[in-house]
């Protein structure tokens, strides 16, 4: 797994304007991932903050993992609402958070489908997510894109809609972490 989260980092770098922590640890919300990644950008006239956070959930001495996922994607979300003042609705720069688990062995239905919900809310500052990575079936579970109808016409954002960087940052992430046949 070391090797794994060496190719992430790598590819992580390779990205624009991302800034890493390996193994963080948040003492206030006692809280701990193998790796931590965040970008400052700009959408048309908004800012934006994306905070990856990526856990091997294979080291869990936890018995039920769908918890735990919930769990440290609850802690995740609350470590970043910590940076902010004020309420989230008042909030113009909008976090969007994202916890990658990755995994030697295959997620549940139930995962699968926790990985899967709509997290948009009206009350907005913070949209979040959750992808699953399976390396033994080299699949990945999560939202998928974000498409948004103009004039009829489905239209997804690569970079302006938060879910949609996710997205595509994480599936470029999981094609260089399986594109070798011997993953171990």
């Amino acid at each position: 797994m070391k090797q794994i989260f060496k190719k992430i980092k790598e590819t992580l770098e390779a990205s624009d304007k991302i800034d890493l922590v390996i193994e963080n640890e948040y003492p206030k919300t006692h809280f701990k991932c193998e790796l931590y990644a965040y970008k400052k950008g700009w959408n048309l006239f908004l800012p934006y903050q994306d905070h990856l956070f990526f856990h091997n959930i294979d080291t869990s001495q936890e018995n039920n993992r769908l918890e735990f996922i919930s769990k440290l994607h609850n802690k995740a979300r609350q470590e970043i609402d910590l940076l902010f003042k004020v309420p989230k609705i008042f909030i113009i720069s909008v976090a969007n958070i994202s916890s990658i688990f990755i995994s030697q062995k295959p997620f549940s239905a139930e995962e699968i489908k926790l990985s899967q919900e709509n997290t948009r809310t009206l009350t907005g500052g913070e949209f979040h997510s959750i992808f699953l990575i399976d390396l033994q079936s080299k699949t990945i579970h999560c939202q998928g894109k974000s498409f948004t109808q103009i004039e009829g016409i489905k239209h997804h954002f690569k970079k302006v809609d938060p879910q949609n960087r996710s997205y595509y940052l994480i599936t470029k992430i999981f094609e260089n972490i399986t594109k070798e046949s011997s993953i171990k």
